[in-house]
């Protein structure tokens, strides 16, 4: 659970966001859970209305993304990756590395068949 004012920002957003989407679902939380619960109670929000997973690694805004994203598989990028490669969740963001993320999309999760992109060179 990265990014600037990370956890706080994070987790106020996901109760935001709690609030706005359908009853019906289901918002999981990846990163260090007794920070997760703190704010979580902070905003008495009860914990039940998440699914938290417990992630102890952090990965670093500097830190290098590919060597990262293997060294650290307990980071909330590694396993939010996971997760959504297992069908266990049906989407995932984060505010954290970008770098890591964008590593974590091309090995974790396979291209979608009919979803492609263009190559802008400027100096072609």
């Amino acid at each position: 659970m990265g990014g600037d004012y990370a956890p706080q920002k994070t987790v106020h957003g996901a109760i935001l966001a709690l609030k706005e989407f359908p009853k019906t679902t289901k918002i999981t939380l990846f990163g260090r859970e007794s920070e997760i619960l703190f704010h979580l109670k902070k905003h008495k929000i009860a914990a039940d209305k998440f699914t938290i997973i417990d992630c102890v690694d952090i990965i670093e805004m500097g830190e290098h993304p590919t060597k990262v994203f293997k060294q650290k598989p307990n980071s909330s990028i590694s396993k939010g990756f996971s997760y959504l490669a297992k069908g266990d969740i049906d989407g995932f963001a984060s505010a954290g590395n970008t770098g890591a993320m964008f590593v974590g999309g091309v090995y974790s999760v396979k291209a979608i068949p009919g979803i492609t992109s263009s190559y802008f060179n400027p100096y072609s």
